[in-house]
């Protein structure tokens, strides 16, 4: 399992960087050291070569990737092509309300495979569109997005560029529920920055923001408020915040970082709070190589 997820995370990072597929496949193959996985990876490679889709060449080695794998893969690449077709459309009809949140949309893809080169690219289109043609909500979108992506780059003079312009253009706006992802961004800042006042202090505040709105993103802002109270020595409030982000209306983790926190909330539910602690501190780490932290 081990080996799998540095396979998963050196193929991220590839495909990220800009690697071709089957490039990536050559290189981690031809440079790992175990024979095993070097054979598999290079299976994974030639059936890819042959025109086999990702996921099919996956679920011809069921002894390493299960079926939510290969599932969450394939989904991944479909939802990708619908998104492609859905500017194609868009482009065809020349109506740029319409193609400015295809755009959006397949910018939003790219952001949440981790394919960010590509994400900041498209959302860029995206967002030179919708403020030519005065939409808004689409530059609000464009915006506070690619904050994301900066921050799951670590790229903090982007950020701190971006945050300001989506706050201004989210507050007005009067789209609440990105005024308060950017409060959350800033409190990313403050964490980074370790200017823990800062990040409790925009992390609260971007919680109020949301209230009962129903936003799936809550993690953008308990993230910077978990690790500011683990830094703090407050472990209580931390296991709140973690409880809050496995909410079931919440966004999923990668399954390395979720099953990690899930690890968390059982040692705490059973009164082991050394470990707890202990895996709250590995949590953070992973959620830092992932780009939450």
């Amino acid at each position: 399992a081990e080996d799998i997820a540095i396979f998963a995370r050196q193929l991220a990072t590839m495909l990220t960087a800009g690697i071709p597929m089957v490039q990536a496949f050559e290189i981690i193959g031809v440079g790992n050291d175990k024979p095993a996985v070097q054979k598999l990876v290079l299976a994974i490679k030639e059936d890819i070569e042959t025109g086999n889709a990702l996921n099919q060449a996956l679920a011809k080695h069921p002894l390493y990737f299960d079926d939510l794998f290969v599932n969450l893969v394939e989904a991944g690449d479909r939802t990708l092509a619908h998104a492609r077709s859905g500017v194609e459309a868009a482009t065809a009809s020349h109506q740029p309300m319409i193609l400015a949140h295809t755009i959006f949309m397949l910018g939003f893809c790219h952001l949440w495979r981790d394919e960010h080169a590509d994400a900041v690219s498209t959302l860029n289109q995206a967002l030179r569109l919708a403020e030519r043609i005065g939409d808004a909500e689409r530059v609000v979108l464009c915006l506070s997005y690619l904050v994301v992506v900066h921050r799951k780059r670590g790229d903090l003079p982007l950020a701190r560029e971006g945050v300001e312009r989506s706050l201004k253009a989210a507050t007005d706006a009067n789209m609440h529920a990105y005024v308060a992802l950017a409060r959350a961004n800033q409190a990313w800042l403050g964490w980074r920055d370790q200017d823990f006042a800062a990040a409790k202090l925009h992390g609260l505040a971007a919680l109020r923001g949301w209230g009962q709105l129903s936003f799936p993103g809550r993690g953008f802002a308990l993230w910077p408020l978990a690790g500011t109270a683990v830094a703090e020595g407050r472990p209580a409030e931390a296991i709140e915040h973690v409880r809050a982000m496995l909410a079931t209306d919440q966004m999923r983790y990668p399954a390395e970082l979720e099953s990690e926190l899930e690890r968390v909330i059982r040692s705490w539910d059973a009164g082991d709070r050394n470990d707890a602690t202990a895996r709250l501190n590995s949590a953070i780490v992973i959620a830092a190589r992932h780009g939450y932290l």
